[in-house]
């Protein structure tokens, strides 16, 4: 699920970003004294000033510290939204990503909030497609039963079954109604699992 994976990678990067960026604080003296004898020795890329230099320095240590705490703690921030297996070039970017996003500090922990929120949003805009009950309409005679399914886009979707009015027949988990033994028109109700909001209904004539 989205919500416990997301506070897991959520928290790691996090805290890691915010240990990286500490660290980097602390290594910034011998970072300098780097540089420093590194031009004594070298001439620095042509219209690459010193701040750009070190910018580039302190970036390279984060990332190398973020792969390092990514392979630690197995930590993904691309492949579990992704369908399906994501592949070993998949792995691999997740992997760069990984390290580049805490390398960055909280500011790539804030970057990552972002990312989530759309994802979120992307699977609500999914779910928000509707259920389909099969049959929509059915007449049945006294104590008959019927399967009723569910599904979203034509693929089964989990439901809670109820029936309306409560004395309109009986339905199990599974979706399998059975009419009482009187006479009327009843309500099918199949609701989401996953979103109470969303609900479709089906007609019964006994």
């Amino acid at each position: 699920m989205l919500t416990g994976e997301y506070a897991r990678v959520l928290a790691v990067v996090t805290i890691a970003g915010f240990g990286v960026q500490q660290l980097l604080q602390l290594l910034d003296p011998f970072i300098m004294i780097g540089i420093a004898a590194f031009k004594s020795k070298h001439v620095l890329p042509v219209g690459m000033t010193d701040v750009d230099f070190k910018k580039a320095v302190v970036g390279g240590v984060g990332t190398v510290i973020g792969l390092i705490v990514a392979l630690a703690t197995h930590v993904k921030t691309l492949c579990y939204v992704l369908p399906g297996d994501c592949g070993l070039t998949g792995r691999a970017a997740d992997l760069l990503l990984s390290a580049l996003v805490i390398g960055a500090g909280t500011e790539g922990a804030n970057t990552l909030v972002k990312y989530f929120a759309y994802v979120k949003d992307a699977r609500k805009q999914d779910l928000a497609l509707p259920i389909r009950i099969n049959p929509p309409r059915v007449q049945l005679s006294q104590g008959q039963s019927v399967q009723f399914r569910a599904s979203v886009d034509d693929n089964p979707h989990d439901v809670s079954w109820s029936v309306v009015p409560s004395d309109g027949g009986v339905i199990t988990s599974s979706g399998i109604y059975t009419a009482p033994t009187s006479s009327g028109t009843f309500l099918v109700l199949a609701t989401s699992t996953i979103d109470s909001a969303l609900q479709s209904i089906a007609t019964v004539i006994v």
